[in-house]
């Protein structure tokens, strides 16, 4: 073959350096960032879904038990969005954990009520599995 005629392998947007398996790993890499961050987002928007319809029965109750209207439920909104604000700072200046925390404390004192964390059963079950597998591994 001569010069003018030798084959010119084209490398399809990656540079010479670059091997095609590189660029799969470079393309499965991309696409992984994409798919969690769109699995991210949903999870976020069905969350925020989740904590919205949360309000509404909450209004919606008020209303059926107190007979609050549009004048009487607006305090109940501003006080929310108020005590939103300050769990939020709460979490900004300590952490996620004491801001719960405090949140539940103040639940209980409300209700006068013993108020649980969603699945703290099963999250101390599982922790006490643990520590009887972490003291199984260090017997033997």
């Amino acid at each position: 073959m001569s010069k003018s005629k030798k084959r010119k392998f084209k490398h399809h947007g990656r540079s010479a350096r670059m091997t095609l398996m590189d660029e799969l790993t470079k393309r499965k890499l991309v696409y992984e960032g994409v798919e969690k961050t769109s699995t991210d987002i949903a999870l976020k928007i069905k969350i925020d879904r989740s904590n919205q319809k949360a309000l509404w029965l909450a209004i919606v109750a008020v209303n059926d038990a107190y007979g609050f209207g549009s004048k009487r439920i607006q305090p109940f909104i501003n006080s929310l969005l108020s005590i939103s604000k300050e769990y939020q700072k709460m979490k900004t200046d300590n952490d996620e954990e004491y801001a719960d925390e405090k949140l539940r404390m103040k639940v209980e004192q409300i209700t006068d009520t013993k108020i649980d964390y969603l699945y703290e059963d099963e999250m101390k079950a599982a922790h006490k599995r643990y520590l009887e597998q972490v003291k199984e591994h260090e017997e033997v």
